[in-house]
């Protein structure tokens, strides 16, 4: 059996500001092996460009999976958490569809990297889900 299978890779998820990011951190402080959610990078790249609002633009969502592919490909340690996955981007996509009133096509970046996720069982089945805390902390992402 190679590394690559070896490896636990587990995913965080669940509404914004339902306290996941401050669990990775957590889990970070104690030496696990953790990867930050990619949207709000995506969006404060954005945002430094000059795109004041990243998430109605073409591209965000395969933008988004890119950057999760890259991190994942990248990670080292035996024992992983992932704050969101490709499978959580395509809800954010499906959403940000609904809320334009928009069909989801998801982009292809987005299904390639979701079929190499269940091909290769990168990711453990069990997933930590947070439950929304009826507050949000806002940032330049999360207005």
């Amino acid at each position: 059996m190679n590394n690559f299978n070896r490896v636990k890779r587990f995913i965080l998820t669940g509404t914004p500001g339902s306290g996941k990011t401050s669990v990775i951190k957590e889990l970070g402080k104690s030496d696990y092996a953790v990867i930050y959610e990619a949207a709000t990078d995506v969006i404060s790249i954005e945002q430094a460009e000059g795109l004041e609002r990243p998430w109605e633009e073409h591209g965000f969502v395969g933008k988004i999976a890119h950057m999760q592919k890259e991190r994942q490909m990248n990670a080292t340690g035996d024992l992983q958490f992932y704050d969101r996955s490709p499978f959580c981007t395509y809800a954010l996509g499906k959403y940000l569809a609904y809320w334009k009133g928009l069909e989801f096509k998801p982009s292809p970046v987005l299904l390639d990297e979701i079929d190499r996720c269940l091909k290769n069982n990168v990711y453990q089945n069990k997933v930590f889900f947070f439950e929304n805390l009826d507050f949000i902390e806002h940032t330049d992402a999360r207005k």
